[in-house]
């Protein structure tokens, strides 16, 4: 068997989930880890197979989620002490770009070097510049944008509540109405979203949801210039906060 064979068999056996989490734990480590060896093994047996762990590497150079084969770049060394992510935030690259591998991690202690050679997937460079215009250009398209609610639920994070939808609620309590704007049917959306939120923070819930409800339309609006464009994906981002707080 060839490696995308074994890759293909191998999944098929153990199911995607375990699959997913094999391969990210393949590519850092220099040997197998105990649970890893009770899937592998009995598979390697029941195939014949006699790899040393290179070889399994080698095999399992993929993404975790797009399962392209890993490519070679040269990336800038960052150095300094991270923060701490919540495990939200972490969920945001987790999920959407594991393998993006934009930058190299150099410590907290400021070295020489400036650059190293990283293994990246294509797909997930692609994903991850997809999630940056969502979250931080704001061009939204879709009310079910998973990159804005992977965002909203990592900033959310550093709020205590007992659930997700508690802790997005606090967050959206911070929150302040979109600005007027100058095109007329972006003010109709303005106007909309601010009714919404006002009933949203004071949990009138069935007048929220009505409200939200009809401002789904805010989606169908033609993306304005200037300014205004900027008031509608402000729009949108509440109606994706609410949306998500009122149907958790």
């Amino acid at each position: 068997m060839n490696h995308a064979e074994i890759r293909t068999r191998f999944r098929h056996t153990i199911g995607t989930e375990k699959f997913q989490r094999f391969v990210a734990e393949t590519h850092y480590a220099n040997r197998l880890r105990f649970w890893q060896e009770q899937l592998w093994d009995p598979f390697a047996l029941e195939h014949g197979l006699d790899l040393d762990f290179p070889t399994i590497q080698d095999c399992f150079a993929i993404c975790q989620v797009h399962e392209c084969e890993l490519e070679t770049d040269t990336v800038p060394v960052v150095y300094g002490t991270p923060v701490t992510p919540t495990q939200a935030e972490l969920e945001v690259p987790n999920t959407l770009f594991p393998c993006a591998r934009l930058i190299a991690g150099g410590g907290c202690v400021v070295g020489h070097q400036q650059s190293a050679t990283v293994q990246f997937c294509p797909e997930c460079r692609v994903a991850h510049d997809h999630w940056e215009s969502q979250a931080f250009q704001r061009n939204i398209a879709s009310p079910d944008s998973r990159e804005i609610r992977l965002f909203l639920a990592a900033k959310a994070s550093h709020f205590h509540a007992d659930s997700d939808a508690e802790r997005l609620f606090r967050y959206y309590k911070t929150w302040k109405p979109p600005r007027s704007a100058n095109d007329p049917t972006v003010n109709d959306a303005v106007t909309q979203i601010t009714e919404l939120h006002s009933r949203l923070r004071d949990r009138e819930m069935d007048a929220a949801t009505e409200l939200l409800n009809d401002a789904r339309s805010i989606f169908s609006i033609s993306h304005p210039d200037g300014d205004d464009a900027i008031i509608l994906d402000h729009c949108k981002m509440h109606f994706i906060a609410a949306d998500t707080i009122i149907n958790s």
